[in-house]
């Protein structure tokens, strides 16, 4: 009976392909990037973007920083009333993107057109909040398909 010998390629731990080292990149920053310590991490950028239907796409961008920070979201509506919220504990990175899902209490779909307050906090355990930032946020009239 004939078998074909499989040959493998070399072992990982003798060289490691050149497609890793970019999905290792958040791991390991540029080491020259100087980073902050809590009491000097701020928030530098806070991007809301409506999408269709109900949902929020967020971009935040922080300070690099030496420990990691706590965020919380809170996306306010017309009358005050809660529509979202997200608690983000010990971010990995300092640029992130995320969708938020619009939850009017009650149960009922939130009304458009509708100016909104989104509210993003930055703290760390032992030094309680360190930086806040608020944004108005439009959703448009959105059209109904059928």
């Amino acid at each position: 009976m004939f078998r074909e010998r499989l040959v493998l390629p070399p072992s990982p731990s003798t060289r490691l392909p050149w497609f890793i080292i970019p999905a290792m990149e958040p791991f390991f920053p540029d080491p020259s990037i100087e980073r902050f310590l809590p009491p000097q991490v701020r928030i530098l950028a806070l991007h809301p973007e409506p999408w269709s239907g109900a949902r929020l796409h967020l971009t935040i961008e922080l300070t690099p920083f030496l420990q990691r920070p706590n965020l919380e979201i809170t996306l306010t509506g017309p009358s005050a009333q809660v529509w979202a919220s997200a608690s983000i504990l010990e971010p990995m990175a300092w640029k992130l993107e995320l969708t938020l899902h619009l939850r009017p209490p009650g149960g009922t779909p939130p009304t458009f057109p509708a100016l909104c307050t989104l509210t993003l906090s930055l703290s760390y355990p032992d030094l309680g909040e360190t930086d806040r930032r608020q944004v108005p946020v439009l959703f448009p009239l959105t059209e109904e398909k059928s």
